[in-house]
């Protein structure tokens, strides 16, 4: 049932991320190397249905987070054609960092890839970086932005 409600929410989430205008708000875009303050503010957060999204600007490539006891779930939806093209080298990639997938489809039939993160948020960031790295082609340099509700940041 947790992992319903989960997955229920991410969806939820998506779906709003997807059709709201992208934000240039200044607070929401920094590097790669800022993700640990970010991770930081999930893992404090009281509300929850918390949730961050880190997108490479360039590309648009992004993963959803959301946190649960002492975890940090890294979300993947697979819903557009770009989305899929990057799965395998995804899949790849969080296999070889010691991540465990999970799998799940949604009731609209759309799959989404998951992953349990655990650990202090610089201890996460050792394996999100390389995340964006190796899957996204992200670069130390290049703009990321945060997109969150129900964190202070």
């Amino acid at each position: 049932m947790k992992y319903v409600t989960i997955i229920v929410v991410v969806v939820v989430v998506l779906i709003f991320w997807m059709m709201k205008p992208q934000s240039t708000s200044p607070g929401s875009q920094a590097v790669l190397s800022d993700v640990p303050r970010y991770l930081e503010a999930l893992l404090k957060s009281d509300d929850p249905h918390a949730f961050l999204i880190i997108t490479h600007e360039s590309s648009g490539d992004f993963l959803q987070f959301t946190a649960g006891e002492n975890i940090v779930q890294m979300d993947f939806p697979l819903i557009t054609e770009q989305q899929k093209s990057k799965a395998e080298k995804l899949k790849s990639t969080c296999s070889s960092l010691g991540l465990v997938l999970e799998e799940y489809t949604g009731s609209d039939g759309s799959k989404f890839y998951d992953w349990n993160l655990s650990g202090n948020p610089e201890e996460m960031f050792k394996i999100i970086a390389p995340v964006f790295i190796q899957a996204f082609g992200v670069k130390s340099e290049d703009v990321i932005s945060f997109e969150y509700d129900g964190l202070t940041i």
